[in-house]
This record gives structure tokens, sequence and C-alpha cells, in this order.
């Protein structure tokens, strides 16, 4: 004889490790309800016996069931069973005594629900049914006759006698879910259950990151669930992967699951909120949280990002060299690109950046024709790296009334921390020589100056910029280590096809990314479509620079993000 009715429970959709299954079975005529309380009691029944005149219908008691589930796999359970956290899910009450004794069966009940997390197979609730005196009725059609609606309006504070009985419900399943949130009125909870609100039923605003959309697209669905299913195979035995590779999808599963978990608490939160109709205050502090939501919720989806594009090297490299240089324009230009290294310089020092001139070409009329200079600090290269190509300004030279086109060069390089793995000193050359330009005597008469050649691949560096030699040659080892490294990013980003917005490889520096119009009081980065007004504003190294950074660096994960999900890959 079938003994029960099965329902399979899986709270958070990504999380493979979650599933449970439920089987209820309603007890009619029951003849020894004082012994299996007292069974209960001395924990001898591992199960929720519940009064059935106080279950309106099975939907009900699937979702406390699911509620159950869903407190346990996160840690929150507040009875020590899940059996005992089934009966409280039942309960709008907080008080877990009150809840247990009201749910649970009395010495004198006749009528009621037995419910189990079992396997398959069911034997655990056929071991229960034998200890049960009672007709079993697995498919419980017979509990609305049972429910008593009367205490159950009361029970739930349904005052309204024209309540409609059709919608009572999901009302109870709206307290059921809600009393963490209707008594403590916690904002963080609120917080929580309205994440997803806002992902599936609002349009993504402006101030919001493409990352949410790569990750919430039919694409980004499809790779989390290849993750999972990936994961899931090696937790089975049937794959193997690294363990780097694991430990990976672990923590993308990981937090997919939070993000699941918000979506089911989401449709839970709705049914709330259309039940606070008739409680103003209430439904005043859940539409004032709204906004607050939504950066709560880009935070989630951009841990998940972070998950999907792990950091690499280059991400939390502390130091790089960057290079100047102007071009057409002739004087115009020289000034443009004095006035680019006093931007960077500012921007170095608003960042406490370490700021090192290792060669500056000054122009006698003003202007810089060329300049190196080493910085490092805090994720240095993550944020300048995308200055690097070519900056084109539009402006009147005070000397002429005509409108000049001017350019200047950007280089940005990655030098490694430790430059000698990257340069061992057997794999260079090392030259000695007279340095040229002013000096002194000291040019003439010593040879400063060096010229390192790496012997692999013939890239040779010369320097003369410090007045002895042992200081040109730590400079030129730093100098060949960047270009070296370079060389290493610029492999790396071939094997991706180029469909990105941002290029940070050697390619960049002959790319036009950003066009300064003093005439119309513009900054615009073609790379990403953002114009910025204030162009001396974004020369001081104001905010607007910081905003124009960030957004690039926002873009460079969406392209690293859209990349692994397109191509499936998981790295």
């Amino acid at each position: 004889m079938k003994h029960s009715h099965l329902y399979e429970l899986q709270p958070d959709p990504y999380d493979c490790t979650q599933r449970k299954t439920c089987r209820v079975c309603l007890f009619k005529d029951v003849k020894n309800a004082a012994e299996l309380s007292q069974q209960l009691k001395d924990g001898k029944i591992d199960a929720a016996l519940i009064r059935a005149e106080l279950v309106l219908e099975p939907f009900v008691l699937l979702a406390a069931a699911n509620r159950a589930v869903h407190q346990s796999a996160h840690n929150r359970m507040s009875c020590r069973s899940l059996s005992a956290e089934l009966v409280y899910s039942l309960s709008p009450s907080r008080n877990i005594s009150d809840s247990l004794v009201t749910f649970g069966i009395a010495e004198h009940s006749t009528a009621l629900i037995a419910a189990i997390f079992d396997d398959k197979s069911g034997s655990e609730m056929k071991k229960l049914a034998k200890k049960i005196k009672g007709t079993p009725e697995p498919l419980m059609t017979g509990l609305p006759k049972l429910a008593n609606v009367s205490v159950i309006k009361k029970i739930y504070q349904v005052g309204n006698p024209a309540f409609a009985e059709e919608g009572l419900s999901d009302h109870i399943v709206s307290r059921m879910v809600s009393k963490d949130f209707m008594l403590l009125r916690q904002p963080q909870f609120l917080l929580r259950l309205f994440r997803l609100s806002t992902l599936q039923q609002s349009t993504p605003s402006s101030s919001s990151t493409a990352s949410s959309t790569h990750l919430t697209s039919e694409n980004g669905e499809k790779f989390l669930k290849t993750v999972i299913e990936r994961l899931k195979e090696c937790q089975e035995g049937n794959a193997s992967a690294a363990p780097e590779q694991i430990s990976y999808w672990e923590a993308i599963a990981k937090q997919a699951a939070i993000v699941s978990d918000t979506r089911s608490e989401l449709f839970q939160l709705n049914s709330i909120i259309n039940d606070l109709k008739e409680t103003e205050e209430m439904r005043k502090l859940a539409e004032g949280d709204v906004e607050s939501i939504k950066e709560t919720l880009e935070s989630e989806l951009q841990v998940l990002a972070t998950r999907v594009v792990p950091l690499n090297n280059l991400d939390v490299l502390s130091k790089c060299q960057i290079e100047l240089s102007s071009g057409a324009g002739g004087q115009e230009a020289m000034l443009f690109t004095g006035e680019l290294l006093d931007m960077y310089q500012k921007l170095a020092t608003s960042n406490s950046w370490k700021w090192d001139p290792l060669q500056v070409d000054n122009v006698p009329l003003g202007g810089v024709r060329s300049a190196l200079i080493a910085v490092s600090g805090e994720n240095v290269y993550a944020k300048m790296r995308f200055e690097a190509g070519v900056h084109r300004v539009q402006r009147v030279p005070v000397n002429d009334s005509r409108m000049h086109t001017s350019t200047s060069s950007i280089s940005v390089l990655p030098e490694p921390e430790e430059v000698s793995v990257v340069v061992p000193s057997d794999s260079v050359k090392i030259e000695a020589m007279r340095a040229s330009g002013p000096g002194g005597q000291n040019v003439n008469k010593r040879s400063t100056a060096v010229r390192m050649t790496h012997k692999e691949t013939g890239i040779a560096v010369h320097c003369m910029d410090e007045r002895f030699q042992h200081l040109n040659i730590q400079i030129a080892y730093k100098r060949l280590a960047a270009i070296l490294m370079q060389r290493q990013v610029d492999a790396m980003l071939e094997k991706i096809v180029s469909r990105r917005k941002l290029q940070v490889g050697s390619k960049a520096r002959a790319e036009k990314i950003r066009t300064y119009n003093f005439q119309h009081d513009k900054v615009t980065d073609h790379r990403i479509q953002m114009a910025i007004t204030g162009v001396d504003e974004f020369l001081s190294a104001g905010e607007t620079l910081h905003a124009m950074i960030d957004r690039l660096q926002e873009q460079h994960m969406e392209d690293r993000l859209d990349h692994i999900i397109e191509n499936c890959i998981v790295e």
C-alpha cells in the first residue's frame, strides 16, 4: 500500500547538494496520539506529527517543509531537528515552544499529518506508519474537511471576517515566511528578500553594471548550470579535475546559490507585500528600502562576477612604468604631453602611489618631449593600463587663431615584483659606454651609461640617466623586465579573439583612445563612448578622471566575463 505522498524539495536551484525528499501522509481515527506525543518528547520519533485541523491544504505544509530545508541549508535553523523546524515553520510566531505546542499533536488528537524527510524508497515513512494506529490517507483528499478555518484565522491573525477563504493559504504562507521580518523589522532581512525583484521585474538603470545582465542572460544561466553540473560530476566521482579547478567551481556555485536564495525568497516576499495593503506601516517600510536593495543587488552580482572572473597577477600588480611621447603637432603636442604628465602625477598623489621619474626630456619653450616614470602602489597597473594609447587634444593655441589637433602617445608597461625572476643576470649582456649630453667632466671621463641586451629576444635598452653606472644598470633591468612582461601580456591576449572594447597589449599604443576638446570643454573616451564635461578638472586629476578610470575597469571586467560566458570557458 502506498503510505505517503512525496515532495521533492530544492530551495536553491543552483545548489546540487541541498535536494531533500519530504513524505507526508494524513492519518484519521488515530488511537495512540498520547503514546506518539511521548515518543516525540523522548526523541524516539524523528518526524513531524502535526494537528490536521490546523493545516488548510498540502500547499501550506509543502511551503513549511521548503522553508525548513532552506533554513537548514543556510545554517539558520531555530530548532535542533529538521522535523521540528518544519513544525516551527508552520507557525507565524517566533516563540519555538508555543509553535511546537500549537501545531504539534495533542494527547487527544484523532487526526494528524505525518511528515518526514525520507529517501525515495520511503523506508522511513513505512517504519513510522507502523507506529501510528490510524487509517492512512496518502493523497490527503480529506484534509480540507478536517481543517478548522475559524481557528486557523485566529492563529494567523486574520481579523477581517470578509477575508476570502480561497486566499487564506497565500496569506498563511506569507505570514509563515515573514515572521522574522514582521516582528523584528530587520532592514537587512528585507534587503535580502527584495534583491531579485529588481533583477526580474525592473529595467536595469544607467548606474547598474552589465555584470548583472551577463550573469542573468540565457548564456549566463547556461554557464552557471554547466559549472554546477561539472562540479557535481566531480563530487560524485564521475569525473576528475584539478583541485584548483574544483575550488573555482565551488566558489561560483556557492555564490550562485546565494543569488538563487534571494530568488525563492523574492517570490514569498511579493506575496507578503500584497498582503500588507491593510498594514500601512509595514508597506511603507518595504517600499522605502527598495533603493537600498538595488544597491545591494549590484553588490551581490559583482561578487558573483568576481567569482567567475578571478583576479590574476596583473590585476594586483603594484608596479608599472608609464612612457609618454609627444606625437603630431610639434610644440603644441609637447605642451599637451607635459599636461598629461602633470595629470598622472596628481593622480598618483591622490592614490598615495610612489612617483619616480626615470627620464624626463623637457623642452625649453615648455612642455615635455618624452618621459619615463616608474609608479608603484596598490593596484597601480590595474588602474593605469587603460591609459595606454594615443591621446588627442583639440584647441586653439595662444599664438594662433586656428584650431590645432595634436597627439601624445602613452604606454603603460607592467613591472614585475621581482625583476630577477623575469630577467636573470645570465640572460643579458651588459655593455658600458660614455654618456652623452650634459653632465660635466663625469660624462667625458667615466663609462656610466649602459646598454643591456636580452640574449634570447635581442631586445636592448639604453640607460644613461644616473651619474653612477650601478644605478643605470638597475634602471635598465627594470626597463627590460617591463618590456618582456608586456610581451607576455601580448601573447596572452592573442589567444582571445579581439572583440573587446579595451586593449591592454602593444596594439593599444597605436589606437586613438581619448580626445580632449577645449572648445566644447569635453573629454571623450572612444572605447566606451563616455563623454565628460570639464577638461580642466579632468587634467587636474579630479573626480571625473577617477570616474572614467573606474568605468574602464568595469568594462574590462565585463569583457572578460562576456568572453568566459559566451565561450563556456572555465578558467
